[in-house]
């Protein structure tokens, strides 16, 4: 398997035959490869290429699509006041069977695993964290982290959430419903939300590689 900057090129074997594709990349492209990059894990352009069709064959085979013809992209957001949520995905993660603070808890366990600290994950977080084991007050402990975070109202985790996957950089989509009751936004009606991954983005101390010097290197 051969690389070049602008060009990829592969041997696929088929039928016991050697077959050679190559597709040449313009260098915006190769740019915004470089931004989807994970440390430590994506070298070439071609494993960004490949998550993200991976990430394209699991939706698919979830058949989870967005709902509703509400569709909102943050940081414009609804108000999800008597909201249920239908279905969410968190990077990579599809999330089954949540609900607002379920959903609030596991973004701050993507954020620790991320970041690799408590401070850290306070630094960009505006829920209520502290270290330890605590379900009182609406604590929701994180055992296998060391700390725990404090449940909130709806539109506060959905502000919170936001604010803390636009710093990591991480896509999230929430598929929900509003209640048909009397406060609701859209009594009755299904809307999604978008986060897009951002360019800007916390990450841990290190950087990933260059694709310029990794595929010159091969």
């Amino acid at each position: 398997m051969e690389f070049y900057l602008k060009d990829l090129i592969w041997i696929d074997c088929k039928e016991h035959r050697a077959v050679s594709h190559k597709f040449e990349l313009p260098d915006e492209t190769i740019a915004r490869l470089e931004k989807l990059a994970r440390p430590f894990k994506d070298t070439t352009p071609l494993a960004v290429l490949m998550r993200g069709i991976d990430c394209l064959e699991r939706e698919a085979a979830q058949g989870e699509q967005t709902v509703g013809e509400n569709v909102y992209v943050l940081p414009n957001r609804p108000n999800v006041a008597h909201t249920r949520i239908l279905s969410a995905s968190l990077g990579e993660d599809a999330l089954s069977r949540t609900n607002w603070n379920d959903l609030y808890r596991r973004v701050h366990e993507a954020a620790f695993k991320t970041l690799g600290s408590l401070e850290r994950v306070k630094s960009i977080s505006s829920a209520n964290v502290v270290p330890g084991h605590r379900t009182d007050s609406g604590y929701m402990p994180l055992d296998d982290y060391g700390f725990s975070v404090q449940g909130s109202d709806a539109n506060s985790v959905l502000l919170s959430t936001f604010d803390i996957v636009r710093q990591l950089g991480m896509p999230l989509k929430i598929n929900f419903e509003w209640r048909d009751k009397d406060g609701a936004q859209r009594p009755g009606q299904r809307a999604t939300v978008l986060s897009l991954p951002s360019e800007q983005k916390a990450t841990t101390s290190e950087s990933p590689q260059p694709f310029s010097t990794t595929i010159r290197s091969l």
